[in-house]
């Protein structure tokens, strides 16, 4: 709304010289305020969570994303290198689904995420765009079933490997 109204209150000045130079200052805001934003964000490397999960994974394991929009970039890489074996437990739609938003934004929360996992021995979490109330609170709750796991870092995305046969 804010840029509608700059450009409304641009296009109205008459001195064409005015124009250019509130444009220009426009254009310099913008370009400030994203150079920011890719300086100072962390970038997901998808790309190296698919190909460690598919080669790490195997059939009777569970694959839980903390952030239901974490499955769209996984999933792109997954569809180029392959599915992992483990199954997809949250969200539950198969690795193959490409809906953008896996049964609405509501994150699952930990109780449910609990009753998910409770019939698989290992379950790989996976964490990103951390918030860390929410995460401590997952991580807790696992830590419970599973014990301390085994931690993978990846660029903006970390993994948790959980196992009762440690």
């Amino acid at each position: 709304a804010v840029v509608l109204v700059s450009v409304e209150g641009i296009l109205a000045t008459r001195r064409r010289s005015l124009v250019f130079a509130l444009a220009a200052l426009a254009i310099v805001l913008s370009l400030r305020s994203t150079l920011l934003c890719y300086n100072h964000c962390e970038i997901q490397d998808w790309r190296s969570v698919a190909a460690f999960l598919v080669e790490h994974s195997k059939p009777g394991e569970g694959v839980v994303f903390e952030r239901n929009f974490g499955r769209i970039g996984f999933d792109h890489y997954a569809s180029i290198i392959g599915p992992p074996d483990a199954t997809s437990l949250m969200p539950d739609e198969p690795w193959t689904y490409r809906g953008l938003e896996f049964g609405g934004t509501n994150d699952p929360g930990t109780t449910e995420i609990l009753e998910l996992v409770g019939e698989f021995d290992k379950v790989w979490l996976v964490l990103s765009m951390q918030i860390v109330q929410r995460s401590d609170s997952i991580t807790t709750a696992f830590e419970s079933v599973y014990g301390a796991p085994q931690v993978y870092e990846f660029n903006g995305v970390d993994i948790l490997f959980y196992s009762r046969e440690h």
